[in-house]
This record gives structure tokens, C-alpha cells and sequence, in this order.
């Protein structure tokens, strides 16, 4: 959800919820850099983001514009789904877990190493405040389908006070299919070019990325006959959907596979 259409949610005069946590945490997230001391109380935290803000243009890189906005509601971090219960799919699950965070990761050294307007400070505060929220109730999500997941992300986005960020933007889904990548690819791969051949499979694992506000209608308004509201995306792309998800709708950023896949592919 867009920051405006989240403000629209919050009564005039309420004050902005900083600070997100959900049950299905075991506790809430601290800073571990030191950029928020736990201490602190809420205005020393918002006076802190304000400080941190005005200087993200000095360089406005990757880092610092995905920064930007995800700084509104923090921790930042994926929303997701777990829709296969196997046996199999029970032993590499902290696995798969750990792929996503340490392909966005890699993603953030690689863009700090090679970008030329990266912001340091910027990339210490992402790392330190990432945190990723897993729904995975066997009893609703055993084999759900894409509808499924969708409404129930709609229900989580809609009972949120003040739902900003990637991580009410979309829900990342992992299926059968996508844990069979996760197990080919274990370790993060680099991102490449994927008009090239063989270039799906060579980018590495992957998950489903589910658009909540997606209509069969919205077909004939713009975005795609092809679109069916939901798109595959590689784990090493997940921090450029999350940068710049904020900029151009998911179903503008695609292309679609042989077999008529829909993949996320950055166009800005």
C-alpha cells in the first residue's frame, strides 16, 4: 500500500505508528546497530528518522531511496505465505527462510560495492532492520490456492492501522514448486540479464509475488491480458520489487517465459 492511501487510514490528530509487531513474533524487533537504542522513546526514535531522512540524498542510491520509504513503518521486511506442509518441506524451511534474507542481503553488499551513489549508512540501517513476517497455519494454508492467499493478505493489510511499506504492498507465497527451487539453488545467486537463454533457471530460487488489489477486471484497464495478478520473482530480485514496487505497478515490471510465466523484471 501506497504511504498516501495508508494515511488515509489514520484518523486527523492520531499519531503514526512507528513501530510494527505482530504475534507471530516471539518478541519485538530491536536495533541491534545502535541506530535506534531500545532505550529511547518514541519521539528520540521519530526525531532519529528525521535525522536519518534528510541526509539520505547525499548519495540517493538503491539503498537510500528504498530506505526512504520503508523507514515510515519499521521493521521492514516480506509478508509470507507457506502453502506446502510436506515432510520435505518441513526440514528446509529455515533454509528457504534464510535464502530470502541472505539473497537480499548479497543484493545490498553487491549494490553498496558497485553502485557509486550508495549510501553507507543507509545499507547498515536496512540489514539491521530487516525482519520478514511468516503466516504458515497448516489448518487454512495447506495447499491454498493464489485466491486464498490473496484474501487472506487483504484481510491482514486491511486491519492495520497504518499498513506502509513492502510489507503490505504485496505477499510473498511459497509452494511445492518453489521450495524444489530452493533446494537446486541453496546459496545466493547474482542477477542476470533474463532475455538471455537459460537465464530463469540460472537466476536461482524463487517465490510467488501476490498483488492484493488485483481485480479480473483491471485486465481491461491497462495492465496486461497476460496479468493474472500475481508474478514469479528470483530471490536475488526481491530487494530491486521492494525499491521499486514504490515507483511502477508489478504488472508493468514482467516478462513472460516460454511457457507463459510471468517473472519480475526491473523497468523503471
Amino acid at each position: 500500500m501506497s504511504l498516501s492511501k495508508a494515511l488515509d487510514k489514520v484518523p486527523a490528530g492520531v499519531p503514526l505508528p512507528w513501530k510494527f509487531h505482530h504475534e507471530n513474533w516471539e518478541k519485538p524487533w530491536e536495533s541491534q546497530s545502535g541506530d535506534f537504542p531500545p532505550q529511547e522513546t518514541e519521539r528520540e526514535h521519530g526525531l532519529r528518522r528525521r535525522d536519518i531522512k534528510s541526509k539520505l540524498h547525499r548519495p540517493k542510491g538503491v539503498a537510500s531511496q528504498l530506505l526512504q520509504e520503508q523507514i515510515n513503518r519499521w521493521p521492514w521486511g516480506y509478508t509470507i505465505y507457506r502453502t506446502v506442509f510436506t515432510p520435505e518441506s518441513d526440514s528446509h524451511w529455515d533454509t528457504a527462510m534464510d535464502a530470502i534474507q541472505g539473497n537480499i542481503f548479497a543484493t545490498l553488499e553487491r549494490t553498496l560495492r558497485d553502485g557509486p551513489k550508495e549510501n553507507e549508512d543507509a545499507h547498515r540501517i536496512l540489514r539491521d532492520g530487516y525482519r520478514t513476517l511468516v503466516f504458515q497455519d497448516k489448518t487454512t494454508l495447506d495447499g491454498a490456492s493464489i485466491d486464498q492467499v490473496r484474501q487472506q493478505f487483504k484481510d491482514f493489510v486491511t486491519n492495520e492501522f497504518f499498513p506502509v511499506g513492502v510489507r503490505f504492498r504485496w505477499c510473498l507465497v511459497i509452494d511445492a514448486e518453489a521450495i524444489q527451487s530452493f533446494l537446486r539453488y541453496p546459496q545466493p545467486v547474482e542477477a542476470s540479464d533474463l532475455s538471455k537463454p537459460g537465464a530463469i533457471e540460472e537466476n536461482g530460487a524463487w517465490v510467488t509475488v501476490v498483488d492484493p488489489e488485483y481485480e479480473p477486471s483491471s485486465t481491461s484497464r491497462g495492465r496486461g491480458r497476460l496479468y493474472q495478478g500475481f508474478v514469479r520473482c528470483h530471490l536475488n530480485r526481491l530487494l530491486s520489487l521492494a525499491w521499486a514496487g514504490s515507483m511502477n505497478h508489478i504488472s508493468k515490471m514482467n516478462r513472460r517465459d516460454a511457457d507463459g510465466v510471468l517473472w519480475y523484471e526491473e523497468k523503471i
